[in-house]
């Protein structure tokens, strides 16, 4: 069973827009489009990262872009989206030491990922791996996709959640919200961001599609 998290259920951050989209403190839920879309700033330029997204607080010193979102913000609209964590199919003690379980399974709710953007005045949307690169051939990367693993719980059944959580990982992260859905995930020198005609500070949208 999927339960919203109570701070925000119990507040003012979940309302409806319209029929079909809910807003989340900065999110847009779209359940027709099977779509959420977050503001995020462009943090590294170029470097090797662990990690697609993260808050100010989380590892800015690896990781292409940043946002102010939570990560239960995240987690519940992704539950909005009527998404499973992966989390909830294995029992803790799995998936925090065995990434493999995640890679094996092929019913997990998972993602296409677009930068949005303006750019000379016209409004971009591109697959954000299209910036990732093999930082020793220099190649850049196929499209991959990401899966929704979902907060972790302590053993009071506390949701992990603070601000330090970094919310979408290229490494695999026990205690992020979604992680790279390839075997990449399992080294964390296997992928830098290269986005040269980009600016630090940048500000775009970060679209998370669900994939059918």
């Amino acid at each position: 069973m999927l339960l919203l998290h109570p701070d925000l259920v119990a507040g003012s951050s979940v309302r409806h827009r319209t029929d079909s989209v809910i807003h989340i403190g900065m999110i847009d839920v779209d359940n027709e489009a099977g779509m959420i879309t977050l503001p995020v700033r462009v943090n590294m330029v170029h470097g090797v990262i662990e990690y697609l997204l993260c808050t100010p607080f989380g590892k800015v010193h690896e990781c292409f872009l940043v946002t102010s979102v939570s990560p239960v913000e995240l987690q519940t609209a992704l539950i909005l989206l009527n998404c499973e964590p992966a989390n909830e199919a294995f029992p803790p003690d799995q998936s925090f030491t065995n990434p493999h379980a995640y890679l094996e399974n092929d019913t997990l709710d998972s993602f296409k990922v677009y930068l949005e953007f303006q750019h000379k005045d016209k409004l971009k949307r591109k697959r954000v791996e299209q910036y990732f690169i093999d930082p020793s051939s220099r190649e850049k990367y196929k499209h991959f996709t990401w899966f929704f693993k979902g907060l972790q719980w302590d053993k009071n059944r506390q949701m992990i959640a603070g601000n330090q959580v970094n919310l979408i990982s290229t490494y695999f992260d026990s205690y992020s919200v979604l992680c790279l859905n390839s075997e990449l995930m399992l080294d964390d020198t296997l992928i830098a961001v290269s986005a040269g005609k980009f600016s630090k500070g940048m500000t775009a949208n970060l679209i998370l599609k669900k994939r059918k």
